[in-house]
């Protein structure tokens, strides 16, 4: 009986929350889509910096959905979303349909830097009290590597290659690189704010925008619980891996694996998708192909590489 109460009100509470998604997605002017650990909170302090300069709101928020559009309607309502779902990373968490009736920003990166990424997420939730218990096998929990090459990977190239595919065929989309919203940071911000605002950014509003968000600043924020969100806390103060705002570097997930690992790592990068975003396999050179730009709004540009 209790059981079954458990599966009815779980079975509520989910639908409220879909409920909820869907009515936050209809009303959004721009969606922000991303895999987890691919950089959205970095992005979302940048934007959010913009704002906080250009009409006063509060340091501390970062924007999401309409929490700035209701202290100022000059903010355009802007929604974060991971589009992975526990159905897997084929299905999206709304129909194509739905995306194309409006702005989408899609953030992509490295798949193998985001299940490294994911995987110090997994070790940082578990010291939670409300932890899940992390994938096992034969009784014992995964490693790094079993976790990253067996599970999460190909759970990522999955997510990538529907979204290579989606991102062709939508009228009003900009893909951007984590990679290079690194390597260029104030330049992709501008691409990013001329497309989700009516008003672009000024040199300056970018410059600030990106200082304030520089990695060593963003962990130290975190460290001293700064910002209005739960999410950005570390797991243990003592351990720099624990941070939500970890190491952010680009090509970092080699530090982790041995050569043996890397080629079987290698060998699910041997994607057509992966190709179009400029991500190859580690003996390859790395950069978009030829021909192969992910779509975007005219006058805006592809994530070049």
């Amino acid at each position: 009986m209790f059981g079954l109460l458990g599966l009815v009100r779980r079975s509520l509470v989910d639908r409220r929350r879909a409920f909820k998604r869907r009515l936050k997605f209809a009303r959004s002017d721009v969606i922000v889509v991303s895999h987890a650990k691919s950089g959205r909170t970095w992005l979302a302090t940048m934007i959010s910096q913009v704002y906080h300069q250009r009409y006063g709101l509060p340091e501390n928020e970062l924007v999401q959905f309409d929490n700035f559009h209701r202290r100022d309607p000059r903010v355009p309502r802007i929604l974060f979303v991971h589009d992975n779902v526990k159905r897997g990373p084929e299905v999206g968490l709304l129909p194509f349909e739905r995306y194309a009736r409006k702005k989408i920003v899609l953030l992509v990166r490295d798949p193998r830097d985001v299940a490294v990424s994911a995987w110090f997420q997994k070790k940082r939730n578990q010291r939670k009290p409300d932890a899940r218990v992390a994938p096992v096998r034969d009784g014992r929990p995964l490693d790094m590597s079993e976790y990253v090459i067996e599970v999460k990977l190909p759970r990522i190239i999955a997510f990538l290659r529907r979204w290579a595919d989606w991102s062709a065929r939508l009228p009003r989309v900009l893909v951007v690189r984590y990679e290079d919203l690194r390597a260029r940071p104030e330049e992709e911000l501008g691409r990013v704010m001329a497309f989700v605002d009516d008003r672009p950014a000024s040199p300056a509003e970018l410059a600030r925008a990106v200082a304030f968000a520089a990695f060593d600043r963003m962990r130290e924020r975190e460290a001293q619980g700064f910002f209005a969100t739960d999410k950005l806390r570390p797991g243990a103060r003592h351990d720099p891996d624990s941070f939500k705002v970890r190491r952010g570097v680009v090509g970092g997930w080699r530090d982790y694996f041995g050569p043996e690992e890397i080629a079987r790592i290698d060998a699910l990068m041997h994607e057509p998708a992966l190709a179009r975003f400029g991500y190859r396999p580690s003996s390859e050179p790395t950069g978009l192909v030829p021909g192969g730009e992910p779509a975007t709004v005219p006058g805006c540009g592809a994530g070049s590489g």
